[in-house]
């Protein structure tokens, strides 16, 4: 009996080993936890690594959160947000704001400023006007002509020791749709961040950065969305400690007369942007530079906004025109994976191939 309970002891020990070891919380070292959540317009996906299931859960939690607040502040739908409030009080003098809001306004003057105003965020008037998603024609030249005067990121007026924002012009508009995901992805990043997180990827689909590197020190591969066919990539950039954000004329948009009319628009005439279909700028500074930059190189055409990203320093980009010519910066050359030289021709050739096939 000694000798049965010296041999069973261990295997018992060695079975409740086993028992504990596989049904224990698994980490996330080797897959990182993945969630979900509809917020600023969009579905925003977190990824992130870590040792511990739970405070990797926390994490991931509070970085929606944070990006959450943002939205409530940036969300020129919702009356009871900021930026609605900000634009209700538009000529009747400065107003306090809170300092993520005032942070938002303040670099995209910077950016207003960089790119000749280009980038703009004044332009909520003539986004209200176009009403992309809700309207399937445009309005009139006159309508557009009598909003033009209130558009203009001089017109804004800020006070960095009081923290307030005055808007000159009865009836200017802020539109932060162009900074509000890449900064509420910042946001997130330094929720994960402060949880001792060091490999993630947090994205709006449009707008990502990542930090780290996936398992077994792989770079994480971002893939740029085909401008004409949404089952389809333009190629796969492999990235870490990135910020990479796309501007399409193919996420709001409607069709006329054959002629494509998109949200992207340009402060100076009111109107779509015309010669550029999507641009993808990819940094190593904040995801918000980034967000912001896609939008103004986008509304400074090409090769304007070619010439733009060629003399900034940490900044490449793809471009594609509107003849379907894709375009890459020289930081860019050679490392885009599968790239599509050319949209329109690679539409005209899978047509054709797929009417060869047989039915």
């Amino acid at each position: 009996m000694k000798r049965f309970v010296k041999i069973l002891a261990p295997l018992l020990i060695l079975g409740l080993g086993l028992f504990w070891f596989l049904s224990r919380p698994k980490d996330y070292l080797s897959e990182p936890l993945t969630k979900e959540k509809p917020l600023l317009d969009t579905l925003v996906t977190i990824k992130a690594y870590g040792a511990n299931r739970e405070k990797t859960g926390r994490a991931v939690d509070e970085a929606f959160a944070a990006m959450a607040k943002i939205e409530s502040i940036a969300n020129n739908f919702d009356s009871r947000s900021e930026i609605s409030r900000l634009n209700r009080e538009s000529g009747k003098g400065p107003v306090k704001v809170s300092l993520d809001l005032f942070k938002m306004i303040a670099l995209s003057l910077d950016y207003s400023k960089k790119t000749g105003g280009a980038f703009d965020i004044t332009i909520g008037p003539l986004t209200r006007l176009w009403k992309f998603g809700e309207k399937s024609h445009p309005p009139s030249s006159q309508e557009i002509a009598v909003l033009l005067p209130v558009v203009g990121w001089e017109r804004i007026e800020l006070d960095s020791k009081e923290q307030t924002v005055a808007l000159k012009l009865p009836g200017m508009s802020l539109d932060l749709g162009g900074v509000s995901k890449g900064y509420a992805v910042d946001r997130a990043i330094a929720v994960l961040k402060s949880h001792g997180i060091t490999q993630a990827l947090v994205t709006t689909g449009s707008t990502t950065r990542v930090i780290g590197r996936k398992a077994e020190n792989e770079l994480w591969q971002i893939g740029v969305q085909h401008p004409r066919d949404a089952g389809k990539l333009l190629g796969i950039i492999s990235l870490t400690q990135k910020s990479i954000s796309t501007s399409g004329d193919y996420q709001r948009y409607f069709e006329k007369g054959g002629k494509r009319y998109h949200h992207i628009l340009s402060p100076k005439t009111g109107y779509p942007v015309e010669d550029v279909m999507a641009v993808t700028v990819v940094t190593s500074k904040d995801c918000v530079d980034v967000d912001i930059l896609s939008t103004g190189v986008f509304a400074l055409g090409y090769p304007e906004g070619m010439r733009f990203v060629e003399k900034e320093r940490d900044l490449e980009a793809v471009i594609v025109t509107s003849d379907g010519e894709v375009h890459l910066s020289s930081g860019l050359k050679g490392k885009v994976k599968g790239l599509v030289r050319n949209v329109q021709r690679l539409l005209l050739r899978n047509r054709r191939i797929f009417a060869l096939c047989p039915e």
